[in-house]
């Protein structure tokens, strides 16, 4: 077995028992943790699937590595029922509103939806590897099952903390930014190689850091559109929770901090053409991004939770190594290079 899967099994165990141990019925700690890993679990199959079905050639050197992350969504059901054990955080569980918000169901839609999109996950890499003529198909059902669980994470872990607060912008949000972190880290897998030398890789390289700056663009979009949307309607269910983020310190300069270095530093740091040829720099704005990701699900869950600082350190580190670990991993695996006639 691969250091990055025993890594991966000591993580969930680690997180059990940090759960077990130090979860208060106000903490959310951990949760914080499992957005960012999930995010880079699905994302990393959604976008491989997105060029399958887009016939996106550009991909190609680095498909099969980002395929072969795969199993890191394997872990994502048992970490999601370690969160799911003390539900007590949420307001809802006291007097479940309907059959929706109770606690079974609650823990049985979400994992089966992560279950069901690790194993259309599984299928997708199964399939690509065998060149079937179902592949296209196969990532066609990931990106469905891709949104839908992203939705999930919106709707039930993050939104139903301020029930019954509702927002049709938030769940585009959180695949867009699973989408856009993952574009990232293709930059990032791509530069490793260019920084060898290794040229072929160089226009993947570019590629990546290209649509990671247009899903910059678009978050920031995004973004707008739902802050306009609450602004200009001023109905109390929907300004109650954002003022409670945006007129307190230190949330409000967490939140400011979050949106500028997901938005205007990638944005127009990688408009001209020498930073995304440049492996420092597609890895540096990528930090950023993954930084300012982490510092705006910590301002959504402080004012309706507690967060203590072991939890997220530790658990954070171990997820953290255990995706390392599959990204090393995934730089020995083999992929095809395309023609340079069809590149794009």
């Amino acid at each position: 077995m691969k250091k990055s899967m025993l890594a991966g099994i000591a993580s969930v165990l680690i997180v059990f028992a940090l759960n077990l141990t130090l979860k208060s019925d106000t903490d959310a700690s951990f949760l914080v943790v499992l957005l960012v890993f999930n995010a880079f679990a699905q994302g990393i199959i959604a976008l491989a699937a997105a060029a399958q079905i887009s016939e996106g050639n550009w991909l190609s050197p680095i498909g099969n590595k980002l395929l072969s992350m795969w199993w890191l969504q394997l872990l994502t059901p048992f970490l999601f029922v370690a969160h799911a054990m003390n539900l007590a955080p949420y307001p809802w569980t006291e007097h479940p509103p309907n059959a929706w918000m109770t606690e079974g169901l609650f823990v049985a839609r979400n994992v089966g939806v992560l279950l069901l999109t690790a194993g259309l996950a599984w299928l997708l890499r199964r399939s690509t590897l065998k060149k079937s003529s179902n592949t296209t198909r196969i990532a066609i059902f990931y990106a469905l099952a891709f949104v839908l669980s992203q939705t999930l994470v919106a709707m039930d872990w993050l939104m139903s903390f301020e029930y019954p607060w509702l927002s049709t912008m938030f769940a585009p949000l959180q695949f867009v930014e699973a989408l856009f972190l993952s574009t990232g880290l293709a930059a990032v897998i791509a530069s490793v190689f260019v920084q060898k030398g290794d040229k072929r890789f160089l226009p993947t390289q570019v590629d990546a850091a290209t649509l990671f700056l247009g899903f910059s663009l678009f978050w920031g979009g995004l973004f707008y559109a739902q802050f306009l949307t609450i602004w200009y309607g001023n109905i109390p269910e929907e300004v109650a929770p954002l003022a409670r983020r945006a007129m307190v310190s230190p949330m409000r300069e967490l939140g400011i901090l979050s949106i500028v270095t997901m938005f205007p530093i990638p944005f127009i740091g990688l408009i001209p053409a020498t930073p995304k040829r440049t492996p420092a720099a597609v890895r540096l704005f990528f930090a950023l991004a993954v930084f300012g990701f982490v510092l705006q699900k910590i301002v959504i869950l402080m004012p309706v939770a507690t967060l203590n600082p072991i939890i997220l350190i530790v658990s954070g580190l171990a997820l953290t190594t255990t995706l390392v670990l599959a990204v090393g991993d995934a730089l020995a695996v083999e992929s095809p290079m395309p023609n340079p006639q069809e590149h794009h």
